[in-house]
């Protein structure tokens, strides 16, 4: 399992707990992951990455939801992260390795 898959699954669980703070916290780190992640991706591994990308966006995007009635603030972290991971994807599906 990759370190992207890794921290997909723990922004998934901490998503399902409600945990805005340490969802926040852990936003460094899968953007440092998601950018090493996209350049090193070799062609035969795109597919991968961009289910990977497409379900932390799916999570992002429901934690953004949820977080909107608790705080503006959180809010706005996790929709910059759901519009990196976005940007991230856009640019797998346009660009050849």
């Amino acid at each position: 399992m990759s370190e992207l898959e890794k921290l997909a699954e723990q922004v998934e669980q901490l998503a399902s707990q409600r945990k805005w703070d340490e969802l926040i916290a852990l936003e460094p780190a899968l953007r440092d992951v998601v950018q090493s992640t996209v350049t090193q991706t070799s062609e035969d591994d795109k597919p991968q990455l961009i289910a990977t990308l497409t379900r932390l966006r799916r999570v992002y995007a429901e934690a953004v939801q949820h977080a909107g009635s608790n705080r503006s603030e959180s809010v706005q972290e996790l929709t910059s992260v759901r519009r990196s991971l976005k940007a991230a994807q856009s640019y797998l599906n346009t660009s050849k390795f």
